[in-house]
């Protein structure tokens, strides 16, 4: 049997075992061009999932848009940065992993199953992320000193345990700048 045989009959296992559905959280604030040049990619995802929108207060239309695209969507009143929209979202679902993706990535129909592999292989590692087109690394996923949300899967637990995304850091909420930090797992990429 062929590797590629194996690791297909690995994540249909999983599917037909124990299949969560995971939610892909997106953070918008007044990206509607961006949402109508990447989220169909996302929509797509083959792995089992629920994608939602934390919008952040929008004045472009991005509601009404999300809305028509039967897209769920958590409003904010206003634009109280994506730390606090990934937090909210942390507190909504209460499933085992969550998946986060900026507004402008486009993602493969499989992007999730990779991450979904690597991280349930090891109870030790807090988050995984997708390697960047341009990443100047090798593809063997190894541990990482720094976390992005832009295409990641997290423990929800986890970032429970640290109090989530720390909303002091407004503009870099995509860092995983959580209060008090990572202790004992590990992130990986």
């Amino acid at each position: 049997m062929s590797f590629l045989s194996i690791n297909a009959l690995i994540l249909l296992l999983r599917f037909l075992l124990v299949v969560e559905e995971i939610p892909i959280i997106v953070v918008n604030y007044n990206g509607i061009e961006l949402l109508k040049k990447y989220l169909d990619s996302v929509l797509q995802t083959q792995y089992p999932s629920k994608v939602v929108v934390v919008d952040n207060g929008s004045k472009d239309g991005s509601v009404e848009y999300l809305k028509k695209k039967g897209v769920e969507v958590i409003q904010l009143d206003k634009n109280y940065g994506p730390a606090y929209a990934r937090n909210v979202a942390i507190k909504k679902f209460k499933t085992k992993f969550i998946a986060f993706l900026d507004n402008d990535v486009m993602v493969s129909k499989d992007w999730l199953d990779s991450l979904v592999e690597v991280i349930s292989s090891d109870d030790k590692i807090a988050a995984v992320q997708s390697l960047y087109t341009e990443w100047p690394y090798d593809d063997e996923p190894r541990e990482i000193p720094w976390f992005s949300t832009a295409a990641a899967l997290t423990r929800r637990d986890v970032l429970e345990k640290v109090g989530g995304f720390d909303e002091h850091y407004f503009s870099t909420g995509r860092t995983l700048n959580c209060r008090g930090g990572f202790i004992g797992p590990g992130i990986e990429y």
